[in-house]
């Protein structure tokens, strides 16, 4: 990227890593982190506009966890949020690729 706007400005970064990651890397030699809780969020402080919520897969209860991450720690609005929320592989996942789901 001769602009640079791919590391100043995060333009698809997540995606290029992850692609390269995926051509690249023999698939026996890279390891998926699931014991920890993760968010990632572009936008705004408010709600999840592109990015992701798990819970960790170690977490005795993934949904107090949930309720514990989104209301107390990221002040989200739980209901609005709550419809998104999925099973991905074990883990409790809220996701929105589209800032129009949330």
């Amino acid at each position: 990227d001769d602009s640079g706007v791919i590391f100043t400005k995060l333009w698809n970064d997540y995606l290029i890593q992850s692609v390269t990651t995926q051509f690249f890397v023999d698939k026996a030699k890279t390891f998926h982190f699931t014991g920890w809780t993760y968010a990632h969020n572009y936008g705004s402080h408010d709600k999840l506009r592109y990015g992701i919520m798990q819970i960790g897969l170690f977490e005795e209860n993934p949904y107090k966890a949930y309720y514990k991450h989104m209301g107390e720690e990221l002040k989200w609005d739980l209901v609005m949020h709550q419809q998104y929320l999925v099973n991905v592989n074990g883990l409790l996942t809220l996701a929105a690729p589209n800032p129009a789901n949330c």
